[in-house]
């Protein structure tokens, strides 16, 4: 009996499946639905823009071809919409405060000026110590002792210089005209400073 009663509500059970099944194939498959999507698909009207039809009821549908003078038209206001929103940014620029690092970027132009000043210094001392350095050693090859036949130790004599090559020469023109420029600027500063 307990059998009957089991095999009774597994019965039920699956029946109560079977009855929700079809419910919901139902609820998929609603006819009133097919009918409304058909209508809204017809009621949308067609249009064609780059073709025409040959049945008479579908050539309603067509759409004029534009005109050039409208597309003209068209493009020149998008051109002006442009435009003028372009000036607005422009005003909005002006108006908006700077980056905040444009007072930094202000106050170290005048440190780098100071510190090119100082760099062009030190390299010109450089210059001018490496021109006397050069200057003192040609001395001394100028002034060597001679040593030979008939002469001393402590002889020296004064020998002619070198001829230097073209290169050397300009470089020597080029370094020392440039010495004579810093010199000046030296002296400017030296008075912009005095005031």
């Amino acid at each position: 009996m307990a059998d009957e009663e089991m095999n009774g509500h597994k019965a039920a059970e699956v029946n109560g499946q079977l009855e929700t099944r079809d419910d919901n194939n139902e609820d998929m498959k609603d006819p009133d639905e097919d009918e409304q999507q058909d209508e809204d698909e017809s009621a949308r009207p067609i249009k064609f823009r780059n073709y025409i039809p040959r049945m008479p009821a579908l050539r309603k549908g067509c759409m004029k071809r534009p005109v050039v003078d409208a597309i003209e038209k068209r493009i020149e206001e998008e051109i002006q919409e442009v435009i003028e929103a372009g000036q607005t940014e422009d005003a909005l620029s002006r108006i908006l405060p700077k980056k905040a690092n444009w007072d930094l970027k202000r106050d170290v132009e005048k440190r780098l000026g100071q510190l090119k000043r100082k760099t062009d210094r030190a390299v010109l001392q450089i210059i001018r110590r490496k021109l006397q350095d050069d200057k003192t050693e040609s001395m001394k090859e100028l002034h060597q002792p001679v040593t030979g036949k008939g002469s001393n130790d402590n002889d020296y004599v004064e020998q002619q210089p070198e001829k230097l090559t073209r290169t050397q020469m300009e470089t020597a023109h080029s370094v020392l005209a440039a010495a004579e420029r810093f010199e000046a600027l030296e002296t400017d500063e030296l008075s912009d400073e005095g005031e």
